[in-house]
């Protein structure tokens, strides 16, 4: 299964320091947004004879950048993590869990900034 989420905020940055309850409300809105587009792509999935939830899966994340300014891959995937736990609201996986969702390495490409996210289910 293969589907694009938003690119993070930079609030959501680990290294950004923004006051708690603006990061809170910065995070709560990407959540949201995510979660629908997950619930969207989940939908597609189904109509094509996808069952779900998906367990356990290998997760390889693609992070489009729009400038080719160095990034650490680690602080990137911490930026996301709210579109995981959006991708677990949408039932598309039980948990993020380390049982149930194995993070590969992160790859990066230059574009439109964007996450792509694509799950492939464990034997």
């Amino acid at each position: 299964m293969i589907f694009t989420l938003p690119f993070p905020p930079r609030e959501l940055s680990p290294n950004a320091r923004p006051h708690y309850m603006k990061r809170s409300r910065i995070l709560g809105d990407y959540k949201n947004y995510c979660q629908i587009l997950a619930l969207k792509a989940r939908r597609e999935a189904e109509a094509q004879g996808q069952t779900f939830p998906l367990d356990p899966v290998d997760c390889y994340l693609t992070f489009v950048l729009g400038s080719k300014r160095r990034r650490d891959t680690d602080n990137l995937v911490a930026q996301f993590k709210g579109g995981i736990d959006a991708i677990v609201r949408a039932r598309i996986l039980t948990d993020d869990s380390s049982d149930v969702l194995t993070l590969k390495e992160p790859a990066i490409e230059y574009g439109p900034p964007a996450v792509r996210v694509r799950l492939e289910v464990r034997p």
